[in-house]
This record gives structure tokens, C-alpha cells and sequence, in this order.
């Protein structure tokens, strides 16, 4: 992978995040994300808005979700927007001892808002094996 030159604000909004799920605190998430976010995730429709965001992350830390782990592979910073495309690794444990990790892909989209990078929207692709061929998805 190639290395990606650290930008700080980025960097921080970015381990707030990560820091929130760890912490198992969503309602942290929600100063995370601009206004009007969207985000696209798997099985789900489109989610718009912070209380929707909310929603999910806290849905997800309800069910088990223990971390997650994100690492941009590259990053563009705009004058009132940037954008970032990397890996993820959520990890999950259902039940005690049983830890599950799903793994895949990202594009986020930061906005500046008031001075701070906001997440404006976001796009997760898990990595799933390919069909295999004549069988149904």
C-alpha cells in the first residue's frame, strides 16, 4: 500500500471517530457529521441526516460492534472539502469470545464547516468473495 501524507485536521476527525465506537458512545458521533450528511451502507437505504447516522452507528454498537479501523490509501484536500478512499475493519462480537471482522472499502467526503472537518458523506464496500459462476448471489 502506499504511504498517504498524514493531514492533521484529517487525521484528528477521522480518530474521533474510531475513538466514539471504541468508546461505545454514538451520540459522540453526531458532532462528527455535517448537517445534511448521507451515508450509503450496505443492506440499507441511503441514510440522511445525523439522527439517521446516529441511528445506524448506534444500532451497530448495540449489536456488538466493538471497533473499527480505518486506513486511507489516498486523500485529496480541497480548499472547503476533501476526500479520502482507504480500508476498513469493523469488528464485531455478537457474543462474548465470538469476534467477527467484516473488511472492505471506503470513500468519505469531508466538509469544512465552521472551521472543523465534517463528514459530509460516505460510502462503504465490504469485500465479498466473488460468485461463483451458475450459483444464485
Amino acid at each position: 500500500m502506499d504511504s498517504v501524507t498524514a493531514i492533521p485536521d484529517l487525521d484528528e476527525a477521522r480518530f474521533a471517530f474510531v475513538d466514539a465506537v471504541r468508546r461505545h458512545e454514538p451520540a459522540l458521533i453526531s458532532g462528527l457529521y455535517s448537517p445534511g450528511a448521507r451515508v450509503v451502507a450496505p443492506g440499507t437505504d441511503v441514510l440522511r441526516g445525523r439522527d439517521e447516522v446516529v441511528a445506524y452507528w448506534g444500532a451497530g454498537m448495540d449489536t456488538g460492534m466493538t471497533r473499527v479501523e480505518l486506513v486511507p490509501e489516498d486523500v485529496e484536500l480541497l480548499p472547503a472539502m476533501a476526500w479520502e478512499v482507504g480500508r476498513y475493519a469493523l469488528l464485531v462480537e455478537p457474543e462474548p469470545g465470538v469476534e467477527l471482522v467484516d473488511r472492505g472499502r471506503y470513500l468519505l467526503i469531508y466538509r469544512l464547516d465552521d472551521g472543523r472537518w465534517t463528514r459530509a458523506a460516505e460510502m462503504f464496500a465490504p469485500d465479498l468473495p466473488a460468485p461463483t459462476p451458475g450459483r444464485e448471489p
